[in-house]
């Protein structure tokens, strides 16, 4: 080991980032089809290459997700088997140095993952091994789906479903891990609809609960849980829109909704005004936490009632929102795809007294999201974003650039095959 150690270390871990995940495909991997139970991944530390947490999601041949679990779950036409589709998934703060192959153990093949720092250079890497047999691979498992109780439980926070209305999540505790107080500190995530027609003399209004949600499919890995949903809107009565599929992605340290609105018509040619608020209302047990984002950076104490100060606050577009105190630490935004023209104006209510049913706990008490008021002039077709949510753990202010610069300045992976 000492001899091995002394020439195996090529080159120092120098990356620094840590709340990025990575998702690497079959293809650009490059080993061809293997056996998934013959893979493990490896990183190197202090002269030492051990298994590092990790999965990998297959996908059907037309590019969906072969879900594992569920009344809708599919079979990839090559079940267990890596090939080139297939997502390997892992996360960035466990990559190591990059070693010498006579460092790893004993393997059939092996690929050197590289990932890259755009903004400066650093670097880590890890490596991909396959084996004659069944893998050595690590035990650690930081997400996993309660099913019975419809909750995400990961390493940091747990947050859960409705029961009544599993479109929108009414749970969410921040564990002492992450530096909350494991307490909920959540009402619920609310959606408003509203629309006028004919000039203003016909009105329209949905909220949350006028949404059907089913559960349809799941993954469930060490790194990242995938929960399928298929969502509809109630317009009239028992009338719906179509189904519309959701996939939300849910890892250690945080969780995304990505949303697709199809609209078949020219809305600006129906509506005279459209408008669709989606925020997250805390409950009494946030009291204390403070609010602040990218174009209010002066820390608004949530206390349920609603000041000078809050009542001031600068409503225009913004790119992101945390909400911290000694209960955790939540932090948003929201991605807007090509195309898609909707403003991302501010809705903040801090008001106890502010009633906003459907709701478990009376008011609004630091109710914090998107006012989207030009949705009479959203495009025809697909108009996708995705709303997601960071829990950071052991946040201190200042590290909001950590997490944006996993969409801003995604992290670059090369691939090499090792002889």
């Amino acid at each position: 080991m000492l001899a091995a150690t002394a020439f195996a270390q090529e080159e120092p871990k120098t990356l620094t980032r840590t709340a990025d995940h990575i998702t690497v495909t079959g293809q650009k991997i490059g080993l061809g089809n293997i056996d998934i139970p013959k893979l493990a991944l490896f990183a190197c530390h202090n002269g030492e290459c051990n298994p590092i947490p990790f999965q990998i999601d297959e996908r059907t041949d037309d590019n969906d997700y072969a879900f594992t679990k569920g009344p809708e779950a599919k079979t990839d036409s090559s079940p267990n088997v890596f090939d080139s589709n297939d997502e390997l998934v892992f996360s960035v703060r466990d990559t190591g140095d990059r070693f010498s192959p006579l460092a790893l153990p004993n393997y059939v093949q092996a690929a050197e993952i590289e990932v890259t720092d755009p903004q400066n250079g650093n670097k880590g890497w890890c490596y991909l091994l396959e084996f004659s047999g069944p893998a050595q691979r690590s035990k650690e498992d930081r997400v996993n789906y309660l099913l019975d109780e419809d909750q995400i439980d990961t390493i940091y926070y747990t947050v859960g479903f409705a029961k009544k209305v599993p479109i929108a999540y009414d749970y969410l505790c921040i564990k002492s891990e992450a530096g909350g107080n494991n307490t909920d500190i959540l009402d619920r995530f609310k959606m408003h609809v509203w629309a006028s027609f004919f000039f203003g003399k016909l009105h329209y209004s949905r909220n949350e609960e006028d949404f059907t949600s089913r559960l349809v499919a799941w993954i469930d890995g060490p790194i990242r849980v995938i929960r399928r949903t298929k969502n509809a809107l109630k317009v009239f009565g028992n009338v719906k829109v179509p189904e519309v599929i959701g996939d939300s992605v849910y890892y250690d340290n945080g969780m995304m909704f990505p949303t697709i609105f199809i609209i078949p018509v020219r809305l600006d040619l129906i509506l005279t005004k459209g408008e669709f608020i989606g925020t997250t209302d805390f409950s009494p047990n946030a009291k204390g936490m403070v609010f602040y984002n990218s174009r209010n950076p002066n820390p608004m104490v949530i206390d349920g009632k609603m000041d000078a100060s809050e009542k001031a606050l600068d409503l225009l577009p913004y790119e992101w929102a945390v909400v911290t105190g000694p209960q955790g630490t939540w932090m948003s935004r929201l991605v807007l795809g090509a195309g898609v023209n909707l403003n991302k104006n501010l809705y903040y209510v801090d008001d106890e007294s502010a009633i906003d049913a459907p709701e478990e706990h009376p008011g609004q008490i630091g109710s914090v999201g998107y006012r989207m008021d030009n949705l009479h002039k959203a495009h025809r077709g697909e108009n996708r974003f995705a709303s997601i949510i960071y829990i950071p753990p052991n946040f201190k202010r200042g590290m909001e650039s950590q997490y944006l610069d996993i969409i801003d300045h995604p992290l670059r992976v090369e691939v090499k095959i090792l002889k």
